[in-house]
């Protein structure tokens, strides 16, 4: 009787014993009158019975300013964008709540892992563990034959520094081109417990740039890659070269420059007001698998009918400006003909510019999509988001600059023919095709950096 009550009692024991080794915490941090917030938070209320090993740590990121500093820590110790909610679980986060059955499952899926394998306290990873800092590790990790012969050939290689849950031990992953190496170092006494150098990373073939590594692939490059073709877009310089043949009539190239040039940079500040709602929406709704797919199938229907225009040009479905439209435009560009002053023709410009902006979107959502899509799959401060925005107009405008010149100085004898929109046509096509079925195949690869 005695052993059956000693067994039943261990068998009492034992799952105490287990939830104890399963212990974690998260961190959550949120923001006064942000709707997304409170809804994850009730979302975690409703779950947490589920997880008795769980403590959730809330901190309100405007609370104070040390809540603030240590919100801005967690980020760059986990290399992710400052938005609330942001929860960090382990070695891993998400940013951003849509619902239960999207984020919500996201953050459940993290949560069963901790449950079942045990996850890192996050403020570890913020703060560093043992008697060795991260820095030292990083330092540490610098004397492995295999890491100096990477730094002699590749100085800026990049790292990343993880903490391997279950022991006291740093991970240093130094990454460059087709070569990772990983260093796990003891974080109480430097000691190198292991390296080891992953296998390469396959080649991926960009049209018009050839065979490259993806971790060549950097986000100024890109972005200067997709501005350049979108400046390019059929639709854009269409309108263009239709209010410049207007403008010819004016017989002052004074004014035709103006017009011009107003025109233009309208158009980029339109642009960019456009991308900046687009990247906004994505920053909202977070890293969701759904919408990745359906910006992808967007830039891959696109792709094709563009790829489709050159060679059967207007028929069928076809990215142009709706023939509905044309006249109103047209209305509005002998307008300005009749503007005397300097100053009612610039504004007569900004009007143009915004209106013909709105007819054209349909016709080139496409780069602006799918490229702040890339944008928000990379972990980059807002400041930086902004940046590249303006890197991307800056060289979108660029093509269309030229053109201006170009009518000024020739007075309209170059003409933009109908062979050459299809070939521009083709090239954007292309090239969006590819970052559509990058985006849905392989999106790791669109994290550039």
């Amino acid at each position: 009787m005695k052993k059956m009550a000693f067994i039943i009692l261990i068998f009492i024991i034992i799952p105490f014993v287990n939830s104890e080794n399963n212990d974690f915490k998260v961190y959550l941090f949120w923001s006064e009158g942000c709707p997304h917030c409170e809804a994850e938070k009730e979302y975690l209320n409703e779950i947490k019975d589920n997880y008795p090993g769980m403590e959730i740590i809330m901190y309100e990121a405007t609370g104070s300013i040390e809540e603030y500093n240590l919100l801005k820590e967690f980020c760059d110790a986990y290399d992710v964008t400052f938005i609330t909610p942001l929860i960090f679980i382990g070695n891993d986060y998400v940013s951003g709540f849509v619902d239960k059955e999207t984020t919500g499952l996201e953050i459940k899926e993290k949560l069963d892992y901790c449950l079942e394998h045990g996850c890192i306290d996050p403020i570890d990873k913020v703060k560093g563990i043992g008697k060795i800092s991260k820095g030292e590790a990083v330092k540490i990790s610098k004397t492995v034959p295999e890491v100096i012969s990477l730094l002699e050939e590749y100085p800026n290689a990049s790292y990343i520094v993880d903490i391997q849950y279950g022991t006291n031990n740093y991970m240093v992953r130094w990454r460059v081109k087709d070569i990772e190496i990983s260093v796990e170092i003891d974080s109480e006494t430097g000691e190198i417990v292991s390296g080891e150098k992953n296998k390469e990373e396959e080649q991926i073939s960009i049209p018009f740039i050839g065979d490259v590594y993806p971790s060549e692939i950097n986000l100024p490059l890109l972005t200067i890659m997709v501005g350049g073709l979108d400046g390019i877009n059929p639709c854009a310089i269409w309108v263009l070269c239709f209010l410049m043949s207007f403008l010819i009539y004016m017989r002052d190239k004074k004014r035709m420059l103006i017009v011009g040039v107003t025109f233009v940079i309208t158009s980029g500040i339109v642009y960019f007001m456009f991308m900046a709602a687009w990247l906004n929406f994505f920053l909202l709704v977070g890293y969701v698998d759904v919408m990745r797919i359906a910006i992808a199938i967007l830039a891959i229907t696109v792709g094709i009918i563009n790829v489709k225009d050159f060679f059967f040009f207007k028929r069928g479905v076809s990215l142009t400006i709706p023939d509905s439209k044309k006249p109103s435009l047209m209305k509005r560009m002998r307008g300005l003909l009749k503007k005397e002053s300097t100053f009612a023709l610039i504004l007569g410009t900004m009007a143009l510019a915004f209106f013909a902006n709105l007819i054209e979107l349909l016709c080139t959502a496409g780069f602006p999509a799918i490229y702040t899509r890339i944008l928000t799959l990379n972990a980059l401060s807002a400041l930086k988001y902004y940046l590249y925005l303006v890197l991307y107009n800056a060289v979108y405008v660029v093509p269309l600059m030229i053109i201006v010149v170009s009518f000024v100085v020739t007075m309209g004898r170059r003409k933009f023919t109908e062979r050459q929109g299809r070939i521009l046509k083709l090239v954007s096509g292309a090239i969006m095709l590819l970052l559509g079925l990058i985006m849905l195949l392989k999106p790791e690869i669109l994290i550039v950096g």
